[in-house]
């Protein structure tokens, strides 16, 4: 275990929650670090702790994580064989509608608010996974923004010109 540990947990950070009921466990446990480190109380808006600290939902980290490593991988070439060969065979096992990691990033992309559409029968390189981290941002800020202005609780917020910039 002591040799395997550290590939695996290096590995978490690629690996996508696809099921949502799973995906909001780990959600609530950071919306209550988040809450208890700021002194703040259980019904309080989860939009406002991303909004006013720049932190970025655990939704959306986890999904730039993952994308830096398709970026990640996409530059290696013929330096990591192996590698590319399972990022080869990702790719068709999803084009041809199995269940693959590039599936995965395809279904957790398009189950955003706004989608973020990644077309992934087409060849992917780092210009894609460039396009789909900057959509994820915008994604991220869109979402954060219609919830200021459509929740009554925030309307305090709504005229703010600019919210705190987020960070990783």
């Amino acid at each position: 275990m002591a040799r395997g540990d550290p590939h695996l947990t290096y590995g978490r950070d690629v690996v996508l929650d696809v099921d949502p009921p799973l995906r909001a466990k780990l959600e609530a446990v950071q919306h209550y670090h988040l809450r208890r480190i700021l002194g703040l109380s259980a019904r309080s808006v989860t939009t406002a702790l991303f909004t006013e600290t720049g932190l970025q939902p655990l939704r959306y980290r986890q999904l730039l994580l993952a994308l830096k490593y398709l970026h990640y991988l996409c530059s290696l070439g013929d330096t990591a064989p192996y590698a590319t060969a399972a990022f080869q065979e990702s790719q068709r096992l999803a084009r041809l509608g199995h269940p693959s990691w590039i599936s995965d990033l395809a279904w957790v992309l398009d189950s955003l608010r706004p989608r973020v559409r990644f077309d992934y029968p087409l060849p992917v390189c780092t210009d894609t996974a460039a396009h789909l981290s900057a959509d994820v941002l915008l994604s991220m800020e869109t979402s954060l923004a219609h919830d200021v202005v459509f929740w009554p609780k925030l309307m305090p917020h709504r005229d703010r010109r600019r919210v705190r910039e987020f960070r990783p």
